[in-house]
């Protein structure tokens, strides 16, 4: 898998998109935050919940939240989505930013 996402990293280097932020990569490091601290999260930045799994439907219960990597609103993100089974769109009324979980890094899917 590690293979997998060094060549698509390599492909999509010279790839952009465009966001409210500027030109921004097709893939971004994810980073975590240890303790809850608003301020302190910036774009691509997750705080995994205290008592993750008790909130939500308990199938797929919220389990942490992610600050958007295009603009930085914060959501609340599930296990699934989490784990990178299920893709992500932000929910700020100026952003449209659509990503998933990779192996620590943020994926931005393709526009069509």
């Amino acid at each position: 898998m590690h293979t997998i996402l060094a060549l698509t990293r390599a492909i999509v280097n010279s790839n952009s998109m465009v966001g409210n932020r500027g030109v921004i990569p097709m893939i971004a490091d994810l980073n975590f935050l240890d303790e809850w601290i608003p301020e302190q999260m910036e774009p691509g930045t997750m705080f995994l919940l205290d008592g993750a799994g008790e909130l939500g439907k308990a199938e797929n219960p919220y389990w942490a939240v992610l600050a958007c990597p295009a603009c930085g609103a914060l959501g609340l993100i599930t296990r699934q989505q989490c784990a990178g089974l299920e893709a992500m769109i932000c929910g700020s009324e100026v952003c449209s930013a659509e990503y998933f979980l990779a192996d620590g890094y943020i994926c931005y899917r393709p526009p069509n």
